[in-house]
């Protein structure tokens, strides 16, 4: 009798929750003469920036501390679209993102994955969104095994004449697609990337910062929080992210921080899983293998 061995994997994880940023510029019923001199401020993990609208007259605003990224304004009647289609060149030449336009909106993605500065407009009217803000989280060391889980919503259909015979199955989706880690490494840093998203961070007065759950959040849309939670092998080769299992999007819920005597304080956190309907819809809800290549 042969050998089954080598088909047995013993597979401790890495886990990462990363994400690039992305942001949505609406130029609907802006003309040149709105925007020329103007500008929002725009951020990548490593660089702030800044977008104004350039037509070889008014000054460049150049706030103190941000790098500039000019978009041609060639005059006052220029219209939103056009606008749209030179500010999305502008930012898509910059290294740092990349960014496409549909009419009169412009959707930028940062290059790399990681947390930025909000972009907000200063001065120009242009409607600036937060779609995606960008993450960059390793969980770090873990307490007991990682199970990921799925279950899939089914529509059974059957027929008078068979009873509760089932004759068909229609797949309705993805009912629950969650997995529960525990951390052992449970600093403020770390404490703050989970407890934030669900009231906020800030400094009173002069004092020092502080971070919890609050009502401040309540009717926001919460999967713009949502990241890719990337399971990696730690036993995987260098560059093979083959045996890789990510959730596409996840949401962090601190379940309980268990504070002891004797052991460690650890975080339990549930990660409660949804599609990214940006992606292969064969794949948008976990994908099993390299999740950085293109055209996924």
């Amino acid at each position: 009798m042969s050998s089954s061995a080598n088909n047995i994997v013993i597979s401790p994880m890495n886990i990462y929750w990363r994400i690039e940023s992305e942001a949505a510029l609406d130029f609907t019923g802006l003309t040149g003469a709105d925007v020329k001199g103007k500008y929002i401020t725009l951020s990548s993990p490593t660089t702030d920036y800044y977008l104004w609208g350039d037509d070889s007259v008014e000054a460049d605003p150049a706030p103190a501390g941000k790098t500039a990224i000019p978009f041609t304004v060639v005059g006052d009647s220029d219209s939103d679209t056009t606008l749209a289609a030179a500010a999305q060149a502008a930012i898509d030449a910059e290294g740092d993102f990349g960014a496409s336009v549909s009419g009169k909106v412009v959707t930028y993605t940062a290059a790399a994955v990681g947390e930025v500065t909000d972009p907000a407009d200063v001065d120009s009217g242009i409607v600036v969104t937060v779609c995606r803000r960008g993450k960059d989280v390793d969980l770090g060391l873990l307490e007991g095994d990682v199970e990921p889980s799925l279950a899939p919503a089914n529509f059974q259909i059957s027929a008078h004449q068979t009873g509760l015979t089932t004759l068909g199955l229609l797949n309705q989706g993805i009912e629950t697609n969650e997995v529960t880690t525990v951390l052992q490494e449970t600093g403020s840093s770390k404490l703050k990337e989970f407890y934030k998203i669900w009231g906020g961070a800030f400094t009173p007065g002069a004092g020092t910062e502080v971070f919890g759950v609050g009502t401040a959040v309540i009717g926001q849309n919460m999967l713009i929080e949502a990241a890719r939670l990337e399971m990696q092998p730690v036993n995987s080769l260098s560059g093979d992210l083959s045996y890789n299992y990510t959730i596409m999007l996840a949401l962090p819920v601190p379940e309980s921080l268990t504070f002891s005597g004797e052991n460690p304080r650890t975080l339990s956190v549930l990660w409660s899983g949804f599609p990214d309907l940006s992606k292969d819809s064969r794949v948008d809800s976990v994908l099993i293998g390299d999740p950085t290549q293109t055209g996924i």
